[in-house]
């Protein structure tokens, strides 16, 4: 039996390095699979509209690394009257937050991003650009 059908929650996480880092760090680990699983019943929509996806969130092992990324479609702040929108990643090491937590942590820090970078107070922006390892 493998680790999808007794966990299907795990389907995108990658089995050799889930198990390689259940042995470097257990409680990190853990926290992959707690992640794993409250994404399984996880939606971010718009409630007026279903169809109309906020962002995507992922946990995933790579490279001994146990990660969360949340995908969201945004518009280029460079270019305001290019309407299209385009992808942005955002990506954190996951901790020993609980798992929600880390969840809401990382669209939380998304959307403070977001709405500093489109903040103006007559061509000023003083909350743009963020330094490293700011929300």
């Amino acid at each position: 039996m493998t680790i999808t059908e007794t966990a299907p929650w795990l389907e995108g996480v990658d089995a050799e390095e889930l198990e390689a880092l259940r042995v470097a760090d257990p409680h990190i680990a853990l926290r992959v699979e707690e992640i794993a699983r409250a994404l399984w019943s996880f939606v971010w929509i718009d409630s007026e509209d279903p169809e109309n996806s906020r962002g995507e969130v992922d946990v995933y092992v790579e490279d001994g690394r146990a990660m969360i990324s949340l995908q969201t479609w945004v518009h280029d702040s460079e270019d305001l009257t290019n309407r299209n929108v385009q992808p942005l990643i955002t990506t954190t090491a996951v901790d020993g937050t609980e798992a929600r937590e880390q969840i809401r942590a990382i669209i939380h820090w998304h959307l403070c991003h977001e709405a500093d970078e489109f903040m103006d107070f007559g061509g000023e922006k003083p909350f743009w650009p963020h330094h490293e390892g700011e929300a």
